[in-house]
C-alpha cells in the first residue's frame, strides 16, 4: 500500500484555527486514514490581524501532533528568507517575491504553496477556519 502525503495548510490570523484543525485530525484518525496517508500541517499566520502572539498559533495539542507526519509554522519574519532563497535559486527579484508571498491572504497561501511543492507532497488542501 502506497503512503500519500497531503498537506493542510491554514492561512490565517485567527488563534481560533487549532479548533477547526483538532476536529479534521480526531476524524481523519478516527475512520483509519491515518495509516495510508500522512499529513503535513502547514500554518502561514499573520499576527497583526487580531493582535495575537506567536504562542497563539503554534502551540498545539501534543495529541494532535502526534497524528501528524510534519508541521511547518510561517509567519511574516520567514518571508524575507524564503524571497531571498527563490532570487538566488531562479532570479526572480526581491520585489516581485515580497510582491508574491507578502502581507494578505494571498501572500500567505503562496507561502503555504511554495512550502508544499517543497516538500514534494502528493496533494494539498487549503482549509478556512471561517
Amino acid at each position: 500500500m502506497e503512503t500519500i502525503h497531503v498537506g493542510i495548510g491554514f492561512a490565517t490570523g485567527r488563534p481560533n484555527f487549532k479548533a477547526l484543525l483538532e476536529t479534521y485530525v480526531r476524524n481523519w484518525v478516527s475512520h483509519g486514514h491515518a495509516d495510508r496517508v500522512h499529513l503535513h500541517l502547514i500554518i502561514a499566520y499573520d499576527l497583526t490581524y487580531y493582535g495575537a502572539d506567536k504562542r497563539s498559533f503554534v502551540e498545539l495539542e501534543p495529541e494532535i501532533t502526534k497524528s501528524l507526519a510534519s508541521v511547518t509554522f510561517l509567519g511574516n519574519d520567514d518571508v524575507p528568507a524564503v524571497v531571498d532563497r527563490l532570487s538566488k535559486q531562479s532570479g526572480m527579484s526581491v520585489e516581485r517575491g515580497l510582491e508574491f508571498f507578502g502581507h494578505g491572504y494571498a501572500g500567505k497561501r503562496n507561502l503555504i504553496l511554495y512550502h508544499a511543492v517543497k516538500q514534494e507532497l502528493d496533494y494539498l488542501l487549503f482549509l478556512d477556519d471561517e
